[in-house]
């Protein structure tokens, strides 16, 4: 070694087993330079800065046949092993590189950088296993956990996020993480995102039907996070809060590029993987998952509850008395469509227009109606007769009077639906300002015919109310403007 001149190491031994060394072809066109830029051959120009020979007396070898025969014969005597007895000659050399370095230093991660990268890719390999709810009989498995919403695990590594892959081609975002399993991918990329989201609808078909996850709330979260963003509020006791405070700690202060639920603004207006999936007959083709969703809103808001978009509480309110809107996004309206919800027209249909029977034969209701014609008669109102007026249960309409559920006109069949309830309304009462309606045991004693007239006033008004030419109304109330 001659200090100051440089040496040539080998990064790869490229040599083969025949002693030669792979070299690409001569190629016609090519220059010398860049014929020498072989990728077979990988090395590194070195400098000697300093050495120093270090000097090792080895004892005297004597290489005559009947010395070795002898120390062969010691050595296995004592069995002792020869290996230090090599003759060497040690050097201390210092290396300086020519050039820089291609990656700087500062920009190197920590060391466990990489070891954390793998835990956070393999959900076998991570500490604490986030909450899942795993599905039967397909072994697909659902990622409860907030911070784990959009995640794609495929066998247990992590693949992509949904909504946030500009190769997915789907920018909505997913509320659930999923594991799934016999997906097609190549080299960390989902060939069929069709197949995934059948697979990704058919798991929650089976957790939301299984008894054995009503711990776990699975149709009560994916209500809450449809709705608001987030999940249900679930009081703790104080032990458990005190536990939590460092369970909870997040010693990861990178960010994983993942979006955080829990603490941020939620956009419930667009619509989610989990709706779509829901509300397709071709994910979906029964209904399960929204059937299972519609039970679990009546269960939360009971069965007066009524779904609607915020602007439709109002309407909602007139058209369907008894009923409590509920401001829901329309991706949630979506699903609950499926699972018996219908709009707020098809629902006041059915409720005052499904069944309705003509006034009896020789009672008060018909006494009622004929007055009514005869005053809207009175009024110029010729086209309402006796036979157009017909009776309604009104099942499930709770305070009518309040709530203006007493008349309803059917416009394609001309027909005024008249709620049960009319004829059971104590005038005096109301009048009073005391209840408005009375039971059928609070009205055997009264002589109901005393009312008759001040009844068909009445519901002569409210079909004048409800009837198409507003001008009816008006006349009415000019001919019968005082009720004696």
């Amino acid at each position: 070694s001659v200090r100051g001149k440089k040496y040539l190491f080998d990064l790869m031994d490229s040599t083969l087993s025949d002693g030669t060394v792979p070299r690409l072809p001569a190629r016609p066109g090519v220059s010398p330079e860049d014929q020498a830029n072989d990728p077979f051959v990988k090395s590194m120009c070195v400098t000697v800065a300093d050495f120093e020979p270090a000097t090792v007396i080895m004892p005297s070898v004597d290489s005559s046949p009947a010395t070795k025969k002898q120390k062969l014969e010691n050595d296995n005597a004592n069995n002792t092993n020869d290996n230090n007895n090599i003759a060497t000659s040690l050097t201390k050399i210092q290396l300086r590189l020519e050039g820089n370095l291609r990656v700087k230093l500062h920009e190197l991660p920590l060391p466990a950088f990489y070891s954390h990268s793998i835990q956070k890719t393999f959900l076998s390999l991570s500490c604490n296993p986030p909450p899942m709810a795993v599905g039967i009989p397909s072994g697909h498995r659902v990622l409860l956990d907030p911070k784990d919403a959009g995640k794609i695990y495929i066998n247990g590594r992590y693949v992509t996020t949904w909504g946030k892959d500009p190769k997915i081609g789907s920018a909505v975002p997913a509320l659930f993480g999923m594991d799934l399993h016999s997906i097609p991918y190549w080299h960390g990329r989902i060939f069929d995102y069709d197949a995934l989201m059948m697979s990704y609808s058919q798991v929650w078909q089976e957790i939301m039907t299984d008894a054995r996850l009503t711990n776990e709330n699975i149709s009560g979260r994916l209500l809450s996070r449809l709705i608001n963003g987030k999940d249900p509020f679930v009081e703790k006791d104080d032990d458990d809060e005190e536990d939590d405070d460092y369970d909870n700690v997040d010693f990861d202060d990178e960010d994983d590029g993942h979006e955080k639920i829990e603490g941020a603004r939620i956009n419930t207006d667009v619509d989610c993987l989990e709706s779509q999936v829901m509300a397709s007959a071709k994910y979906d083709p029964v209904g399960i998952c929204a059937k299972a969703l519609a039970t679990k809103f009546q269960m939360e808001f009971g069965e007066v509850g009524f779904p609607c978009l915020a602007h439709e509480i109002d309407w909602v309110k007139d058209r369907l008395p008894g009923r409590v809107p509920v401001a829901v996004p329309s991706r949630v309206i979506d699903v609950l469509r499926r699972g018996g919800f219908f709009d707020t027209k098809r629902t006041s249909d059915e409720m005052w227009f499904s069944e309705s029977r003509p006034a009896k034969e020789g009672s008060q209701e018909e006494n009622v109606v004929k007055r009514a014609c005869e005053l809207l008669e009175d009024a110029k109102c010729t086209d309402v007769k006796p036979s157009s007026i017909v009776f309604i249960s009104g099942k499930g309409i709770t305070d009518p009077v309040r709530k203006k559920g007493l008349v309803r006109l059917n416009r394609p069949l001309r027909q005024y639906h008249v709620n049960e309830a009319f004829m059971a309304m104590d005038l005096q009462q109301i009048e009073a300002g005391d209840s408005m309606v009375v039971t059928d045991e609070e009205n055997e004693g009264v002589d109901s015919k005393d009312n008759t007239e001040a009844l068909a006033v009445l519901l002569g008004l409210l079909i004048a109310r409800e009837h198409p030419d507003g001008s009816v109304l008006i006349r009415y109330i000019m001919k019968n403007g005082k009720i004696a």
